[in-house]
């Protein structure tokens, strides 16, 4: 499998005589490493739809539950089995073009309709606001700036704290996304839209966006707790 875009594909024709010795490896569109779904452009549809079903799945079961058990009950069974579901290594697949990203919502909402009981005359942001529930893009975003802070702080492999640099080193070779003492400047900057998905471009835009109150907070655990009561008063 090649990771490239459309284009790139297109030109590289169907049949690559790629070889290990005398064994012919055979090129494939999609695979599945550490359970995620790579596909040859990183547009995650195949991983979307893998996900999809496999969530139908368990929403069908909590429908059948939903009589039997009280809200709490299902409440707990959504976070237990549906929840771990949608955020698995979403870091990785975040950057979601808005047809997949409200294709995976639809499905939350669809999952906390049922275990209210709340039919489409109310609004799904109510219900949220009911079961005390982020929404996907909400929580993804939460999950990358978490992230974020461990590669600022140099809490993580050096493959991916080395990808930044703090703006207050001064360095004239390195383009500052916002000029601001705590954020981070990209060692590589990419220059086109299918390079700008990648995590180096996204988490350093996140970051440079969120408060300088967050940036400097001393644990993940207080980021988090900052960024949920942000998002909770917007």
């Amino acid at each position: 499998m090649f990771l490239t875009t459309d284009f790139k594909l297109s030109n590289l024709g169907r049949d690559l005589p790629i070889k290990i010795g005398n064994n012919h490896i055979k090129r494939v569109q999609t695979t599945k490493y550490l359970g995620i779904h790579l596909d040859e452009n990183l547009k995650w549809n195949e991983h979307v739809n893998k996900l999809c079903s496999k969530v139908n799945r368990s929403i069908s079961g909590l429908k059948l539950a939903r009589d039997y058990v009280p809200l709490y009950v299902l409440n707990t069974i959504y976070k237990s089995l549906i929840q771990p579901v949608f955020v698995y290594c979403d870091v990785v697949w975040d950057n979601l073009d808005q047809g997949l990203a409200t294709k995976l919502q639809k499905l939350q909402n669809r999952a906390a309709r049922i275990i209210t009981f709340q039919g489409y005359d109310v609004r799904s942001a109510q219900i949220q606001k009911q079961l005390n529930w982020e929404e996907l893009a909400s929580r993804r975003q939460i999950h990358l700036s978490l992230l974020m802070h461990d590669s600022v702080n140099r809490n993580v492999p050096s493959y991916l704290s080395d990808v930044f640099s703090n703006a207050r080193e001064n360095n004239p070779y390195k383009s500052k996304l916002r000029n601001s003492e705590y954020n981070v400047v990209l060692d590589h900057v990419p220059k086109t839209e299918y390079c700008k998905g990648s995590f180096s471009c996204r988490g350093g835009i996140l970051w440079n966006s969120l408060p300088t109150d967050i940036k400097t907070s001393e644990s993940k655990a207080i980021v988090k707790r900052k960024l949920a009561n942000r998002q909770a008063n917007y």
